[in-house]
């Protein structure tokens, strides 16, 4: 088919060849960049919001701490179960369309909150959130699609930068709404707050967003994705904007077809086969390990707070506040060394998993004393092992097994992610302080996962920094049968 090798990776790499050289990046990616940044934000200061709101829960309808730990765990579940739904959405219906589901589904949490009338109904809301929440895991897939090749990597830190938007949004406005962190009558009203921005977001995808166009292209759509990369240019460049030539629906429609010969074996048990199980375990156990530290803290934080009488109520607020700006300068660490040869990923997340252990130590030990500076230090080293765990992902396995190897990491961490609230409210019956203690075993895990999976990397091509190309992979539709495209739509949009 392709008669030398130039031909071949001619082909090969058109789609982003097009996208970086025709449609450019432009108005178009910085307003995307915004709106998904944004469907983020208002998930992650929901989600924060109903943790802040736990104390007033549990006072509101005198519930024990196992109603508490179901209320949350559901928001875990919810995340689990919409990173399930979400992918099936995207793969057959679209990223778009995903993303609409999700901030609808937000919109009308933010809504019917205003109507629970038990816990069990709480639950239930608290499920749909986290649904909510699971759908969004398409935005660094979309992000990857839309994006020139050169600004993938930073577009996916400059996105993980609005989560911290989110919870701080979440935290400043139970500063202005809440009299006492330990019981407030307008957690509601909090709740519902924290998904008001989901409307523009709802409003500038019906109107404004294009569906992917690689998704529509390698789905058959063939002319609505050259239409699609059209909008693109257009809104980018204007009338100085050439379009695509002839030239390039030619090379678009080969590399389409190069995709669906080239099928795609891989299933996500394969990389529990005896060559990949002992690195997929530890990368799972690693990131396991990151959320129940990052999700859990965050979770029982406000009931230790609401519990301690000498910290009082707008000191409370304030340590969340401040265990928020730990993200700041771990988004900033990551994007400067990003793309760094010498950034060592081992060094620095054996380095973070060690500083998570001696923070949990001070604080064992001193309690209130350290809780301020080492909580906010562990944010820091949480969220740098976050943005580290990716890339160390990538250079684990090889190429044909990373994208099915990430997603199934994370699935199955997402899914032990229900068991975190009834892991640290059990530690928080027994004493205050006794869930750092917890986290400080978790991140001696953490650490030791850290050392030996080192060992266990297979790099047979070279990865650089983040790049989310290794983990968005073109073989996406390749189960869906070729017979099934229309050759009339390719055909005319060469012809034509």
């Amino acid at each position: 088919m392709y008669g030398n090798l130039w031909e071949y990776e001619h082909i090969s790499n058109a789609y982003d060849r097009i996208l970086d050289t025709k449609v450019g990046y432009g108005n178009y990616q910085r307003i995307l960049l915004f709106f998904l940044g944004l469907t983020y934000a208002t998930n992650q200061s929901s989600i924060l919001a109903i943790f802040i709101s736990i104390p007033s829960i549990q006072k509101e309808w005198n519930l024990n701490i196992l109603e508490l730990a179901i209320i949350a765990s559901s928001i875990f579940l919810g995340i689990s179960f919409g990173q399930i739904i979400g992918d099936i959405l995207s793969k057959y219906f679209g990223r778009r369309i995903t993303l609409l589901i999700s901030s609808t589904l937000h919109a009308a949490f933010g809504l019917l909150i205003s109507f629970d009338s038990s816990w069990t109904w709480l639950s239930f809301m608290t499920f749909i959130s986290g649904v909510s929440f699971g759908l969004t895991f398409v935005i660094p897939t979309f992000l990857g699609e839309v994006m020139p090749t050169g600004r993938r990597s930073r577009a996916n830190i400059i996105i993980r930068s609005y989560l911290v938007y989110g919870a701080l949004h979440a935290i400043i406005l139970s500063k202005w709404l809440f009299d006492d962190l330990a019981y407030s009558e307008t957690w509601r009203t909090l709740i519902c707050l924290t998904t008001v921005p989901s409307l523009p977001v709802i409003f500038v995808l019906l109107k404004y967003i294009q569906e992917s166009p690689k998704f529509l292209i390698l789905k058959g759509e063939f002319i609505q994705g050259l239409n699609s990369l059209a909008a693109m240019g257009k809104y980018n460049h204007g009338d100085k904007f050439a379009g695509v030539g002839s030239a390039d629906n030619f090379d678009l429609y080969m590399w389409q077809r190069k995709m669906y010969g080239e099928p795609d074996r891989t299933k996500w048990s394969d990389i529990f086969q005896k060559e990949n199980r002992k690195r997929s375990y530890l990368l799972l156990a690693i990131w396991t390990g990151l959320n129940f530290i990052y999700y859990g803290l965050a979770f029982i934080l406000p009931l230790i707070l609401s519990k301690q009488e000498a910290f009082g109520q707008d000191h409370g607020l304030n340590i969340l506040l401040f265990l928020v700006f730990g993200d700041i300068p771990a988004i900033f660490l990551i994007y400067l060394l990003l793309d760094k040869k010498k950034l060592s990923k081992k060094s620095t997340m054996m380095l973070c998993s060690f500083c998570m252990m001696l923070n949990f130590t001070f604080i064992v030990l001193h309690q209130e004393e350290y809780l301020f500076w080492a909580l906010s230090l562990t944010r820091t080293a949480t969220v740098v092992s976050y943005l580290l765990l990716q890339p160390i992902i990538v250079e684990s396995f090889r190429r044909s097994l990373r994208r099915v190897a990430f997603q199934t990491i994370t699935l199955f961490s997402r899914l032990s992610g229900a068991l975190i609230p009834f892991f640290y409210v059990g530690l928080f019956h027994f004493g205050d302080f006794i869930p750092f203690i917890g986290s400080l075993a978790i991140s001696f895990i953490i650490f030791c996962s850290v050392y030996t999976v080192s060992k266990e990397r297979v790099q047979d091509e070279e990865s650089k920094g983040l790049e989310l190309d290794e983990l968005i992979g073109d073989k996406e539709f390749l189960d869906i049968p070729y017979n099934k495209l229309c050759e009339r739509r390719h055909s005319s949009a060469i012809t034509g």
